[in-house]
């Protein structure tokens, strides 16, 4: 299993690019090979939580994390931020303000089984706002945070992190 992680931690510091001042995480979806390893690494951390679901927070969430679930072979639950349809009853949670100082109401529709043990997978977390109320939603619904997978940590350590890597590995700016 380390295999899968050190493969997919070579990947993400491969191809990993900045783009107008900003993380191209999307770059790691393109080329199928890359999208390939960097799923199989963050389902390697995933299943080492002992999972019995997986949710992702829209949008880069649910691109690594349905296939990370499946890979899993376990149910996905994509929670949305405000806008957008989403069918059915559902529970909402405001989130604290993110890195550039924007709030979400996240919005799950509540479908988690009481006793789940949860993975929360996304790209990147660095204050947390957002996992924090995905945990929130994620134990209104009876289950719990079993722990957050992403490609790269940039977290204060409040929350249960496993990462591929750390923000401080990435290459510079350019």
């Amino acid at each position: 299993m380390a295999d899968e992680t050190g493969r997919a931690r070579e990947a993400v510091l491969r191809e990993f690019r900045w783009a107008d001042g900003h993380s191209d995480v999307w770059r790691l979806s393109e080329d199928a090979a890359t999208f390939a390893l960097v799923v199989a690494g963050l389902a390697t951390l995933a299943v080492e939580l002992g999972p019995t679901a997986v949710a992702g927070i829209e949008t880069r969430g649910v691109l690594f994390g349905a296939p990370v679930a499946a890979a899993l072979g376990l149910g996905f639950h994509t929670i949305r931020k405000t806008d957008g349809l989403f069918a059915g009853s559902r529970l909402s949670q405001a989130a604290a303000p993110d890195y550039r100082g924007r709030t979400h109401t996240l919005r799950s529709r509540g479908a988690f089984r009481p006793g789940d043990r949860v993975v929360l997978v996304d790209d990147w977390i660095e204050r947390g706002s957002q996992a924090s109320a995905a945990a929130d939603l994620i134990g209104r619904s009876g289950a719990s945070l079993a722990g957050v997978v992403v490609i790269v940590d940039q977290s204060d350590g409040s929350l249960p992190v496993r990462s591929l890597v750390t923000a401080a590995e990435l290459p510079p700016e350019s």
